[in-house]
């Protein structure tokens, strides 16, 4: 990942999924915790309506990097080798 583009992980409250996607990724990229922005997607409801039940979503910039689940080769390509395996 380019050191100047952000990691946004949009999630909801209450979601299993979207906690286990912020573990998978602070396990795996601690040194990178300061570039994940968190996004709420009921605190906009254009983005809730587009999104809809469709959460996690880890993206760079506009690009989806994986969807409900992590999916490690990706984030690998991305954000580099994980500091654990993965």
């Amino acid at each position: 990942m380019n050191p100047s583009q952000t990691a946004i992980l949009y999630y909801r409250d209450g979601c299993h999924l979207c906690e286990d996607m912020a573990a998978f990724f602070y396990r795996g990229w601690p040194d990178q915790a300061d570039r994940l922005t968190w996004v709420n997607v009921d605190d906009d409801p254009q983005l809730a309506a587009r999104l809809g039940t469709d959460v996690p979503v880890l993206a760079v910039g506009q690009e989806i990097i994986c969807r409900h689940l992590p999916d490690p080769e990706k984030m690998i390509r991305y954000f580099g080798p994980a500091a654990i395996p993965v």
